[in-house]
């Protein structure tokens, strides 16, 4: 399992034709494990990340290694505290709906 905490894009060095350029997580294909893991990113400012991009190479050969978006991380962390504070649940589908609605408008593009 991979958690990775380092934000996915830096001010420095960026163009202007898109946005923040991708830091460089020093992680390679090869140091993911060939039997198959997950990798967690908490970074949501781009939802495809470069340690997600690698999840995403892994599996592409055949490796079973699942991805989570830092967004989708948010939006579970959201479930849960509605839980908590109203002992009631979410309704799941419409809030990610409307979070990913804001979140594409908000960003002013599609962060894959």
């Amino acid at each position: 399992m991979i958690v990775s905490t380092i934000p996915a894009t830096s001010a420095a060095g960026a163009d202007l034709t898109n946005g923040n350029e991708l830091i460089d997580i020093g992680l390679h294909a090869d140091h993911l494990s060939a039997v198959g893991g997950v990798a967690i990113e908490l970074a949501y400012e781009r939802r495809m990340t470069s340690l997600l991009a690698l999840t995403q190479e892994k599996r592409d050969a055949g490796i079973p290694w699942a991805g989570v978006e830092g967004i989708e991380l948010l939006l579970e962390q959201g479930y849960e505290q509605c839980r908590i504070w109203t002992g009631r649940r979410a309704p799941k589908a419409q809030v990610r709906q409307k979070v990913l609605e804001v979140y594409h408008r908000s960003w002013g593009r599609d962060l894959r």
